[in-house]
């Protein structure tokens, strides 16, 4: 009945420790500290640049309200912040798991150190959708934005009736 956990175990121990020291741990090392170096400089700039141009606009604002009522205007951008922040945690723990617990010759810390990884991936995966969300967002602003400005500049340019 434990067979199935006993093969687990040997392979887990035998194979996977000996692949994981060889081929992943120095690459997953490298690639998740500098995605939470990159994530940590992009979330301070990004965040400083789109409040500046975009979500502190009182026209996006009104733009914002109308088009999700039940939300304040910027319940996106903090999603967004609060994302990329879990992500460069994430990122930065991963690679220090690499580097610490890493090392240990086990299998199951191995396979924890693997299992971390992937979890950075999948907050990535989620971060990146969340992110198409706030661009799809800023888009729709920037056509709202540009109709009210051919609206402005047609009514400007209309000959006064006498």
């Amino acid at each position: 009945m434990l067979g199935w956990f006993t093969e687990l175990h040997s392979w887990v121990v035998n194979d996977f420790s000996s692949f994981y020291s060889k081929s992943l741990q120095g690459p997953l090392f490298t690639a998740f500290l500098t995605l939470a170096g990159l994530l940590f400089g992009i979330h301070n700039f990004l965040l400083i640049n789109l409040q500046r141009d975009i979500y502190g606009k009182p026209r996006y604002r009104n733009f914002a309200r109308k088009a999700e009522p039940h939300k304040h205007p910027l319940d996106r951008l903090e999603n967004f912040s609060q994302r990329l922040r879990h992500c460069v945690i994430t990122c930065f723990v991963t690679s220090l798991l690499q580097f610490t617990i890493g090392f240990a010759n086990s299998g199951w810390v191995s396979l924890l150190c693997t299992l971390a990884a992937i979890a950075a991936c999948a907050s990535l995966i989620q971060m990146y959708c969340l992110q198409h969300k706030v661009i799809s967002g800023w888009l729709d602003y920037l056509k709202y934005e540009a109709d009210v400005e051919d609206a402005e500049s047609e009514t400007e340019g209309e000959i006064p009736h006498a």
